[in-house]
């Protein structure tokens, strides 16, 4: 797996996420693609979303209507649950009014989502990140999203190689491997094949 992707799958699973399993009043919200790239040496991955929106199986359904938006990354770090977000907050941010005129709006574009960076775990890895959408409209009324929630099951970044771990002050701690090539150090990336394949190594 690279530790750098583009245009990669972060579906929802879980929640108003299909026609299927829609909010009270028949909508749900479907996520983009998403583009991460892995910072090496600082042990962090930081990752951009292309957009999120809004479904309902029939045209029309709200016009100039202010609904209040967020998507988060969630995790775990050192034992402790943490959200980042890519847009609002835990209450929601206005998007301004929006009227769906056709059975899908777009909530967010990739111009209003902003870029989070999630830290790995000492040995690179990072295996429960969950991408949560919400949207909801100020109102009761049957015809507008209400607590529309959906997220996706958890989401394994690629795992950033890490070095030979060492002890410094009785404190075990893991390196960064690095080469020289033409004078200069770089960060060394190792790979082992695996079945055939070329995979990302690495302590």
């Amino acid at each position: 797996m690279a530790l750098e992707q583009t245009n990669a799958n972060i579906a929802f699973a879980n929640g108003n996420w299909t026609s299927a399993t829609k909010d009270s009043n028949g909508f749900w919200i479907s996520i983009g693609t998403y583009n991460s790239s892995a910072n090496i040496e600082a042990n962090e991955t930081t990752i951009d979303i292309s957009d999120l929106t809004l479904n309902h199986n029939s045209s029309g359904m709200f016009s100039s209507y202010t609904l209040s938006v967020y998507l988060r990354a969630e995790y775990t770090y050192g034992g402790q649950l943490f959200y980042k977000y890519f847009f609002g907050d835990s209450n929601g941010t206005t998007v301004g009014q929006k009227t769906m005129s056709s059975t899908s709006l777009s909530l967010l574009t990739s111009t209003q989502i902003a870029s989070v960076t999630i830290p790995h775990n000492l040995d690179g890895t990072r295996t429960d990140l969950v991408i949560r959408g919400f949207v909801d409209a100020p109102t009761n009324a049957s015809y507008v999203p209400e607590n529309t929630l959906a997220y996706s099951n958890p989401v394994t970044l690629p795992r950033i190689p890490r070095g030979p771990r060492v002890k410094d002050a009785g404190v075990w701690k893991n390196t960064v491997l690095y080469v020289k090539d033409a004078g200069v150090w770089k960060i060394a990336i190792p790979y082992v094949k695996d079945n055939g394949t070329w995979k990302i190594g690495g302590g």
